[in-house]
């Protein structure tokens, strides 16, 4: 048992910093088989199998060992042990609504899935929204990849990507579950069963249950808030005729059902500074400098009889039936097919992947976020993609060219309506209501050479090129035609490695990244002379925003220490340009009503320069230490912003500012300890910590969203068949905020329809809690 156990730790603590199991040779993006000999990892990252000091490139992973231990459960546990990503589901609106990766600082202030810098990915397949309600319960591994990840996965990949790599049928019948119960009402349920119908033929089935109960109180009515329930199940079939053919189909499905989101919101009574002077120009609005307080949620508990009638009978619904109190629900559909050929007699590998998704959101919400009845809105949300790769793969002249090539097709639709609705008058037609619909078609094709010069030494470039077509109709219910836009973009990335040593990589790279730009079709429909409100406002305002680039220049390092531990370094600089920010601008149109314009335009440049720094290291025979840091200097060198800006500054130059919402410095530090009980059983101790500094809550620069440190601790003992684990999680109650994002001040404190006023919602962290996990196989 004890060399069982040492090897198991010893793996276990380089995944925790950045692991991925070996994946089958001819499925590179869809399986988990695992083949680590002492600490020699593998990894997928550039859609081909390499070893962890073989692959030129910073990536976070972690397999299911790494997952179980520290208790990984959705995409939110990952920024923590991910040096320079972080994930806030905090978007634009509270709860599971819409998603906000953003990598090294790069970040947009929207949840519009076409906007996103950054993307999450199911096996190599494209997941415009509900990442947050992807559990990791059937999850193999999953790679987190930083800077630009265009040449090989795409659009929307303008900052990094993070891959899910979903776990195959075994070769043995088996079932493996977990139960996990905790304080404040935690249940989760999960299990799986694996069925070999024959040696070419397998199949797995999961589901699970989990039901999280909310950790504050509502201060308008003593009601529990933050209340998440999710149920899935996936099922997957692998097929495996010969050595040269393989192939997989899965199928998941999985709902959510939230009730009211645990949030604070912070009200403009607190705006202590401001306007201000700068030019000889005086801004016009107040804001709050320092850090946002943490305030105990006070929303208004239920909607009254007429808003719920005129949402339940008036309100044209995109998705389903209406709810009967404040919350949200999801629906969501994902499949795939893959399958590859290996040519007999030779290297190459032919791979065809398709994806299909489709993902439906209601949230029915209190929009003043305070117990004033002064605004309820519905927010509705549709997506629809489906996708297609093939690539072939492959090595030339002996094995001095490595090489792939291929070719995808995206197109994707997402449809989205919502409505105000102000009780003191039953409906306020401010939004709209209709049904708006933006839609992508994406064709790329790409390929990569790695030329190896020596054994020592290689070069390779990777390159895309890529055509967009964006398409967007803001009403589907009129007779006004779309507006179309189309982008080109050639995507490279050249990248040198060195491996002075067996046991080191040393390597540079150069890549570049897209954000595709699109259309404002709310300021195109505008008439001449609204257009001149418009552009009293913001001059320029336009029809058309161009996409943004992204250059990166990046050097690292990669060392094993001989078995016992690893360490990797990147620095990296990052030139931004054509930076886009989101507007939205109320003006008078010309039948003296008030409109909301939402737009994009192009109006800045940033530099990012930064270190990321990983490692494990097992100290003595058991006892393992890991740690990350990253250390990210997103700085705004050229940013005209009339907007928010200068309302406080007067000035519109905000060039010196930080990029808003992401940290400077991060951290985080883990020690496990695994001995043995008895020949059938072992103990393990694990501690963990993690550190956020404070970040900047918009672009002014002024209002933080305050830093902390948060811990976690689990021990428990385990055999072959069983792993009994007690922990305890944000052991000192931390209360950092999960995110900080502004938003107009619809409470009392405002006249009724000022829409210039601003707050911010405080996504509110869980409480400590206590809880018991059982987990086996048989």
């Amino acid at each position: 048992m004890r060399f069982t156990l040492k090897a198991s730790a010893s793996i276990l603590a380089a995944s925790i910093a950045m692991s991925a199991t070996a994946a089958h040779a001819q499925d590179t993006e869809t399986s988990e088989d695992a083949a680590s000999s002492g600490n020699v990892i593998i990894v997928t990252a550039r859609k081909s199998e390499e070893s962890l000091l073989d692959v030129p490139v910073a990536i976070t992973a972690f397999d299911e060992a790494a997952i179980e231990a520290q208790g990984l459960v959705s995409i939110n546990d990952l920024p923590a042990v991910t040096p320079g990503f972080v994930y806030e589901s905090l978007a634009t609106l509270p709860g599971r609504f819409d998603n906000s990766p953003r990598f090294r600082g790069v970040g947009v202030n929207t949840g519009n899935p076409l906007r996103q810098t950054a993307s999450i990915f199911v096996d190599g397949i494209f997941v415009a929204n509900g990442a947050q309600g992807i559990t990791l319960n059937d999850v193999a591994r999953v790679e987190i990849i930083k800077g630009p990840q265009s040449a090989f996965f795409g659009r929307n990949t303008f900052g990094g990507a993070v891959n899910y790599i979903s776990k195959k049928p075994g070769d043995d019948l088996e079932v493996d579950y977990s139960v996990t119960v905790a304080t404040r009402d935690l249940y989760d349920i999960t299990a799986g069963i694996n069925v070999p119908v024959s040696d070419s033929l397998k199949l797995r089935v999961s589901g699970q249950y989990r039901d999280k109960g909310g950790h504050y109180v509502n201060a308008t009515n003593g009601e529990k808030v933050g209340d998440e329930e999710t149920w899935s199940v996936t099922g997957s079939v692998f097929f495996e005729p010969s050595d040269n053919f393989d192939a997989t189909i899965r199928v998941n499905y999985f709902e959510n059902e939230d009730g009211q989101p645990a949030i604070g919101f912070v009200n403009s009574t607190f705006h202590n500074c401001g306007p201000f002077t700068v030019g000889g120009v005086t801004g016009t609005d107040s804001t709050l400098c320092g850090d946002v307080p943490i305030l105990q949620p006070a929303l208004n508990d239920a909607p009254n009889d007429t808003v719920l009638d005129f949402y339940q009978n008036t309100l044209t619904q995109l998705n389903g039936a209406p709810r009967d109190t404040y919350g949200l629900d999801r629906q969501s559909l994902r499949a795939s097919l893959q399958f590859n050929v290996n040519f007999p007699g030779t290297d190459v590998i032919f791979s065809w992947l398709t994806g299909l998704n489709y993902d439906e959101v209601n949230l029915f919400q209190d929009a003043d976020y305070s117990p004033d009845d002064q605004f309820v809105s519905y927010s509705g949300r549709q997506f629809r993609d489906f996708s297609q790769e093939v690539r072939f793969s492959g090595n030339s002249r002996e094995g001095l060219i490595d090489w792939q090539f291929g070719a995808n097709y995206f197109d994707q639709r997402f449809t989205n309506n919502g409505e105000f609705i102000v009780p003191a008058f039953g409906r306020f037609a401010f939004g709209g209501g209709e049904p708006a619909q933006e839609e992508a078609n994406t064709i790329g094709v790409f390929g990569s050479a790695q030329f190896n010069l020596t054994e020592q030494l290689s070069l390779t470039a990777e390159a895309r090129y890529q055509i967009d077509e964006i398409r967007n109709d803001n009403d589907l219910t009129d007779n006004v035609g779309a507006f179309n836009s189309t982008f080109k973009s050639f995507l490279p990335r050249f990248i040198v490695n060195w491996e002075p040593t067996p046991d080191t990589l040393v390597y540079a790279s150069y890549s570049e990244g897209n954000l595709v730009g699109g259309i404002n079709r709310e300021v195109a429909e505008l008439s001449p002379t609204e257009l001149a409100r418009l552009e009293v406002i913001q001059p320029g305002a336009p029809d058309f925003f161009d996409e943004e680039s992204l250059k990166n220049y990046e050097i690292g390092l990669k060392h094993n220490f001989g078995g016992a531990g690893f360490v990797s370094i990147a620095a990296f600089y990052m030139d931004r340009g054509n930076q886009t920010v989101r507007r939205s601008d109320l003006i008078q149109l010309d039948d003296a009503s008030q409109d909301q314009i939402n737009y994009f335009i192009n109006i800045g440049e940033s530099e990012i320069k930064g270190i990321e720094f990983e490692g494990s290291y097992e100290l003595v025979e058991g006892f393992t230490i890991n740690a990350s840091a990253a250390y990210i200097d997103a700085e705004v060198t050229s940013f005209d912003n009339s907007g928010i800006f200068g309302e406080v500054f007067g000035s519109t130059d905000a060039s010196g500012t930080q990029a808003e919402r992401f940290p400077r410095f991060s951290g985080a530090l883990g020690a496990q300890y695994v001995g043995e009980l008895s020949d059938d059983w072992d103990f393990f101790a694990r501690a963990d910590g993690f550190y956020q500094e404070s970040s900047f809550a918009s672009e002014i620069n002024l209002t933080t969203s305050p830093g902390g440190f948060r811990s976690n601790l689990r021990a428990g003992v385990e055999s072959e068949k069983l792993r009994i684990e007690a922990f305890v999680t944000n052991v000192t109650n931390d209360d950092t905020p999960t995110g900080v994002s502004r938003f107009r001040d619809l409470s009392a404190n405002t006249p009724l329809f000022d829409f210039g006023t601003f707050g911010w919602i405080v996504g509110l962290r869980d409480r400590r809690q206590f809880g018991l996990r059982v987990s086996g196989n048989f």
